[in-house]
């Protein structure tokens, strides 16, 4: 029930500075990483990218933008260059678009998609996290693993094939009939 398009650029784009730089732990989450993604935007426009083509409903904005990085972050949860989605509306604009919803993600030592997928989730259709977010610190016999291997918002179970969401995330989307069994 989504049909979901991507346009891949035809060359990859390098960083002006060491990814250690952008996955520093000690700058504010997402701060590097926005910086990288409006260098990358920014390189796209001058080499003759429309962004107007990447509006399809008309209202202004950048439908999503997805960004993959080479390597993985090790800056730790929600730190540096840790795989993220959000909002950042009107931050970047050409052709008469601006930005809006992006999501990046690390590509480690082999392209996979689970957690493209996973952000994908949070930016397209507002699903949250169903795994704990907890600390190193925690008490290892008070975590819960959330859902399981049994939602792409939790465990996506393989990088290469993950697997579908949950059916309440499939129900919220729409994406689902309910029926609705009576006991005698």
């Amino acid at each position: 029930n989504l049909d979901y398009t991507n346009h891949v650029t035809p060359t990859y784009y390098r960083a002006p500075q060491t990814f250690e730089w952008y996955d520093d732990p000690e700058e504010v989450w997402l701060d590097r990483g926005l910086q990288l993604m409006f260098d990358a935007l920014d390189q796209m426009e001058a080499d003759g990218v429309d962004f107007s083509q990447y509006d399809s409903n008309g209202d202004g904005y950048i439908d999503a933008i997805n960004m993959f990085y080479a390597g993985s972050t090790t800056a730790g949860w929600a730190k540096g260059m840790w795989p993220g989605s959000g909002w950042i509306q009107d931050q970047w604009s050409a052709d008469g678009v601006s930005t809006l919803k992006f999501q990046f993600t690390g590509m480690g030592t082999s392209l996979s998609i689970a957690t493209y997928c996973h952000e994908n989730g949070h930016m397209l259709g507002f699903w949250p996290d169903l795994y704990d977010y907890f600390d190193d610190e925690d008490d290892e016999s008070e975590k819960s693993r959330g859902v399981g291997q049994f939602c792409l918002m939790c465990d996506a179970a393989s990088g290469t094939n993950p697997v579908e969401p949950c059916a309440y995330l499939k129900r919220l989307a729409g994406w689902g009939n309910v029926t609705t069994y009576n006991t005698l």
